[in-house]
Parts: structure tokens; sequence; C-alpha cells
């Protein structure tokens, strides 16, 4: 059980070790998050007036590949912040997070003793005085 809450009480912060990897861009593509960012939910829906609602996802290979102009693509930045452009990680290799250990720890039911990490002390005949606070 316990291993199990601290797996869950640290998830946030191995959420934001997570590192992100861009979309190589054509030659006559662009980042439509800007230069060393790119998109991080590519299934938000963007939206603008007088154009086709589309994934931000899609809009991003959009701009990779070209099909957005690059006249278009510098002022993406600052309309998109929904799709939410994060930073490329310097080390782009894929990252894994290892799973928490969730088997269940049984008590020794055949009356031997548990295993513990640290040793325990027997219990002492000696009187147990508090010293003043």
């Amino acid at each position: 059980m316990v291993r199990v809450m601290s797996f869950f009480l640290f998830w946030p912060a191995l959420e934001s070790l997570a590192q992100v990897q861009c979309p190589e861009i054509s030659a006559m593509g662009c980042s439509i998050c800007g230069e060393g960012k790119c998109v991080t939910a590519p299934d938000v829906v963007f939206t603008f007036p007088g154009q086709p609602s589309v994934p931000c996802g899609t809009l991003e290979a959009f701009g990779s590949d070209g099909t957005i102009p690059l006249s278009q693509c510098s002022f993406l930045p600052g309309l998109i912040g929904d799709c939410e452009c994060a930073p490329e990680s310097v080390n782009s290799s894929p990252v894994a997070i290892a799973p928490a250990d969730t088997s269940p720890i049984a008590p020794a039911d055949n009356g031997s003793p548990v295993e513990m990490d640290s040793p325990v002390s027997p219990p002492t005949n000696a009187p147990v005085s508090l010293a003043p606070v």
C-alpha cells in the first residue's frame, strides 16, 4: 500500500520529466509553435474565424510539411495557446517511466515472522522516561 501511494504522490513530478520530441520540419515547412517548440496537446481542436476547425496535431503536421504558407506561420504561435506548445527537449530520445510495483504485500499466514526492511530491537524491562520539553 505504501509503495503504491508513494508512486501516486510523485507522479506529477515524473510526468514533468517526460520529454517533448518535435516533428521534423521540411525545407518549406515551419513550426506552428515557433522555433524549437512543438504541440503537446495534439487532440485539442484549434478554431479560427473563416478557417476550418482542425486538431492541433494536424495543424502541426500541416506546418511541418509546408501546407501552411510560411507567411502565415509567423503569427500562429500567438493564436494557438490551447495547443500547449512546449520547448523540445535537448535530448529528444524517448523516455519510459517504470511502473510502480503494485503487488500486494501479504502478511505471513503461517505464524512465521514477517521480514522487515530494518531490524527491530526487542522491548526491554527498563523504565522509559521522556526528556523535559
